[in-house]
Parts: C-alpha cells; sequence; structure tokens
C-alpha cells in the first residue's frame, strides 16, 4: 500500500472499526434494539470516514509516480533546451560562414571588375587612338589631294543659282525687261 506506520496503524483500525460497527448493526437489528442499531452505524459512517480519510491522505502525499513524471519532463526539457542552444550556436557558425563567404565573393568580384575596368579602359584607349590616326590620315589625304584648299574665286549665289536653275533665270530677265 505505500503507507507509513502511522498510516497503516489507521486503516487497519478503520477497518477493524467497520467490522465491529457492522456486527453491531447487525446485532441490534436481529435483537430489534435500535439504539445498538444507531450505534453500530455511526460506528460504520465513522470507520467509512477513517478509511477514507487515510486514503485521500495516501493519495495526496504519494507523489513517488508524480515525481517520476516531473523527472522525466525536466530531463525532456532540458534536452529540448540543449538542442535549442545547439541549433542557434550551429545557426551563428552558419551565419558568420554565410558572411565570411559573401565577403570573399565580394572581394572577388571588386577584384575581376577592376581588372575588367582596367581591360576596357585600354580597350577604348586603342579604339581612340587608332580613331585619330585614321581621322588624321584622311585629313592628310584630303589636304594632299587638294579637297581643302580654299577656291580663289568666290563664289556667288547668284551664280550659283544659274548654273542649278538656267531656265528660271531666263524667265526673271524677260520678266524685267517687260515692264
Amino acid at each position: 500500500m505505500g503507507l507509513t506506520t502511522g498510516a497503516r496503524v489507521t486503516a487497519v483500525t478503520g477497518w477493524m472499526v467497520l467490522a465491529v460497527g457492522g456486527l453491531v448493526t447487525l446485532y441490534g437489528i436481529a435483537r430489534n434494539d435500535l439504539p445498538r442499531s444507531l450505534g453500530g452505524t455511526c460506528l460504520v459512517v465513522t470507520a467509512l470516514t477513517i478509511v477514507s480519510l487515510a486514503t485521500i491522505k495516501r493519495w495526496i502525499n504519494d507523489v513517488d509516480n508524480e515525481r517520476g513524471r516531473l523527472a522525466e519532463a525536466a530531463h525532456a526539457a532540458q534536452t529540448e533546451a540543449a538542442k535549442y542552444f545547439a541549433a542557434q550556436a550551429g545557426l551563428a557558425a552558419e551565419k558568420a560562414r554565410m558572411l565570411r563567404d559573401a565577403e570573399a565573393q565580394r572581394a572577388a568580384l571588386a577584384a575581376r571588375l577592376k581588372v575588367e575596368r582596367e581591360a576596357l579602359q585600354d580597350e577604348f584607349e586603342e579604339k581612340r587612338n587608332e580613331i585619330k590616326c585614321k581621322a588624321l590620315e584622311q585629313g592628310a589625304l584630303l589636304e594632299r589631294s587638294g579637297a581643302l584648299k580654299a577656291q580663289q574665286e568666290p563664289v556667288h549665289e547668284r551664280a550659283v543659282v544659274t548654273q542649278l536653275f538656267p531656265h528660271q533665270q531666263s524667265e526673271r530677265v524677260r520678266d524685267r525687261g517687260a515692264r
């Protein structure tokens, strides 16, 4: 039963009083003696109360099962806390690794961009110099061919217009003479 010595004595006494009370009640009923029947019934009720109280005390004081369950829950909580802390440490390590990788990647990209920028700058300068050289060569060719020399006679607008539209010029001269 898991009771202490005092609780055992109380329980045994309660069961004995219950037995005696039941016998006294039956004897009073058999003899048709009302006081004995009532006395026996009171002993039965008192014995039932004592036994019930002893059982309730045992239930209240019997915490072995609850202690076991509490120990299991505490162990599970500690295990969960250890897992949580391990996961957090792993997460922090992973975050630090990712940051290092990102920094290394940024540095590599910056170096690559610098090299590409320098290559593009060199290519630009080379093409620019080629264009300058071609322009200078073409200018020299034009100068040698005389295409850039100034003409001796100034060209008037009227002469250009006459050369371009000779039939209109003759009509204008006729119109002026008719007036």
